[in-house]
């Protein structure tokens, strides 16, 4: 059992409840160390996320180019609109999702720095239920993408964004449909679950498990006793319960590096209906050209500025980008930390990644702009 020590780019969630007969058994002590440094450079990252709390502010340079597109009065300046509407609210959502993620981490770095192992195992569990959440929400966004995809028709095209604003409003109004006045009926944690295990096949026995220290039965017992009925001794030290410890660790990294990929993936996605905005301002955007797909030709081997990874097809910058990371994908490539700009050469911006194949040269057109 490795990954309370530093847990590996492949492993899975499955990974964190091994046996307590592994060959490497960390001490309960190691393991939290292990999940305090994942838990505060996660927490660092989300706080450089924080020029969107002004969220109006942060996007207002998107809005003004929705606008601009509409103000045509074409059925493709229409269309883009909405578009940028429901963009605008899965992106607002998926902000609200990660600042409560932030929070949820605050909560677990607390409860680790003061060995509140009750604490921690509920909020871990918190965790997962919010990357379920998020995930979900990648999931509608994959979903709105592809059936856009090729689309030319506006009444097809209408409906599609309408079950796609009618998903977004149930997320975030959403109440418990047990409840008096309801309105929206919040997505049950099986709908949320249910998505993210074809993503995450264990995760049902990771969220049973993690119940268990939620609620005030055996669990949550043990976890604050030595485990018999009328004897023994009350908050034993850490080490006491260290293999339930160093599985609700695990749990934790794991979740919070799913977060950070599902994150990812749902902002690639943000990208490709941002590019419809951008489209919609391209000289005779007609509404089959907002949805049109280009076949991506890559050009070039990645391995240096001067033989940088291009796109000759691609209309505007948005769609540059959703090339390169469909590339990635479709090369089952891995991508570790952010992309580094190497510089501005000759009207293309260089950016390099580093990934699972060495570090990727990729170019794009500066050109490349919704004045094109």
């Amino acid at each position: 059992m490795t990954i309370p020590n530093g847990a590996k780019p492949n492993d899975s969630i499955r990974d964190a409840h091994a046996s307590d007969n592994d060959t490497i058994v960390p001490t309960a002590e190691q393991a939290v160390a292990a999940a305090l440094i994942a838990l505060r450079k996660f927490k660092e990252k989300q706080e450089r996320l924080k020029v969107f709390d002004k969220f109006d502010t942060a996007i207002a340079g998107f809005e003004s180019k929705a606008i601009q597109a509409a103000a045509p009065g074409t059925e493709a300046g229409r269309l883009s609109s909405r578009v940028a509407s429901v963009a605008r609210a899965f992106f607002f959502l998926l902000r609200v999702n990660e600042t409560k993620v932030h929070l949820i981490a605050q909560a677990l770095i607390s409860a680790a720095e003061q060995e509140n192992s009750l604490v921690f195992a509920a909020m871990t569990r918190s965790l997962i239920e919010h990357l379920a959440a998020i995930n979900y929400q990648k999931d509608r966004l994959v979903m709105l993408v592809t059936t856009l995809a090729g689309q030319s028709q506006p009444n097809k095209i209408d409906r599609i964004l309408d079950q796609a604003h009618e998903s977004a409003k149930r997320s975030y109004y959403g109440k418990n449909p047990k409840g008096q006045d309801v309105g929206e009926k919040a997505y049950t944690i099986a709908d949320l679950m249910e998505s993210l295990q074809k993503q995450v096949p264990d995760i049902g026995d990771v969220y049973s498990y993690l119940s268990d220290f939620v609620h005030p039965n055996w669990g949550s017992n043990l976890i604050v006793s030595t485990g018999e009925l009328g004897k023994g001794d009350l908050n034993p030290p850490l080490q006491f319960h260290h293999a339930i410890l160093r599985k609700v660790c695990g749990y934790c990294i794991l979740a919070l590096r799913e977060i950070e990929d599902t994150s990812k993936e749902a902002t690639y996605h943000l990208v490709a209906l941002q590019d419809v905005v951008d489209r919609a301002l391209l000289p005779g955007a007609t509404t089959a050209s907002l949805f049109s797909v280009r076949t991506p030709k890559a050009v070039g081997d990645g391995k240096s500025a001067e033989t940088a990874i291009s796109f000759p097809t691609a209309r505007t910058h948005g769609e540059a980008v959703s090339m390169i990371y469909n590339y990635l994908k479709d090369n089952r490539i891995e991508i570790f930390g952010p992309k580094r700009l190497e510089g501005i050469v000759d009207g293309y911006i260089i950016d390099v990644f580093e990934t699972s194949r060495g570090e990727l040269y990729f170019r794009t057109n500066t050109e490349l702009s919704s004045s094109q």
